[in-house]
């Protein structure tokens, strides 16, 4: 697991080096397809690529992968190898001409957070449910900082409003499949009613390898059904989200090693604003801590 997850990290960290705006999405693969086969004999990937610019960031499981990447957009690209059978899965975002907007900082911020909070939540005996709320919780609260949504914390949280904008779960196990089997236990519900639909809800134990993904996005169609819904409108922003559409979608995903002393994350990819325009430069971002 921790070979797979240094290669893919590897060809991620490629992809963001390489790619510029006039390439096509699909190159994106090929170019993180080529690093893992030629160099490492990985013959399939776990799923299919997702390498989407622009607006397609929006779209989560984003596999048409053809269209030309524009100046000032966001890429988002979630993509794993896969090495005999053990799986990685990986989400970097970048800017496609190397400098982040104020906007696109601001949502990118926002999910780096949420990451980061998690992350240092994590230990032996948490319940994964409770990391599903403390990321809605912090992306929430940058939502409302943002201007984009109104109304108390209290009530932002209790209306879910921030799933109208994070609209999946936090993770899910890792290993010989992508999204691993042993999420939650059989016949045992969640401990909450807002957290059955996760695929992962258990308390986290030694050896347990999973996803840490939150995310934000401006999907259209999520966002003018709740424009018709008094009780979510009254939350909710319009002129300032209109002006945040075009961002698509942030999404940053790391794959854990939970052990006795905490977690580990496996794969070794820019995670700040600073290290991601750096390594797009083509500088040693790993020599940026902030």
């Amino acid at each position: 697991m921790r070979f797979i997850c240094k290669i893919s990290s590897e060809a991620h960290e490629l992809v963001i080096k390489n790619i510029r705006k006039g390439n096509k999405e699909y190159q994106m693969e090929a170019l993180y397809q080529y690093h893992t086969f030629i160099n490492h004999g990985c013959r399939f990937t776990p799923y299919e690529c997702i390498c989407a610019s622009g607006t397609n960031g929006s779209v989560l499981h984003y596999e048409e992968n053809s269209k030309t990447i524009q100046e000032r957009e966001l890429i988002l690209n979630d993509m794993g190898g896969k090495f005999y059978g053990y799986c990685s899965d990986i989400t970097v975002t970048f800017p496609s001409d190397g400098r982040f907007t104020q906007k696109q900082a601001i949502i990118y911020n926002a999910v780096l957070d949420a990451q980061r909070q998690v992350h240092n939540s994590l230990k032996v005996g948490v319940n994964w449910g409770d990391m599903q709320l403390l990321a809605e919780r912090t992306i929430t609260k940058h939502l409302f900082n943002a201007g984009l949504i109104k109304g108390s914390m209290e009530d932002l949280i209790k209306n879910s409003i921030c799933r109208l904008f994070f609209t999946h779960g936090l993770g899910h196990m890792l290993g010989l499949r992508t999204h691993d089997v042993g999420g939650y236990n059989k016949g045992t519900p969640p401990r909450l009613p807002e957290l059955s639909q996760l695929q992962f809800r258990r308390d986290l134990d030694v050896g347990m390898i999973f996803t840490n993904e939150p995310g934000i996005y401006f999907i259209d169609f999520i966002l003018q059904e709740a424009y018709k819904d008094p009780n979510k409108l009254k939350y909710l922003n319009r002129e300032r989200i209109e002006e945040f559409m075009h961002v698509g979608g942030v999404r940053l995903e790391d794959d854990i090693l939970l052990t006795a002393n905490g977690p580990e994350i496996l794969n070794d990819v820019p995670r700040t604003i600073k290290q991601v325009e750096a390594c797009w430069r083509g500088e040693d971002w790993r020599q940026i801590n902030d």
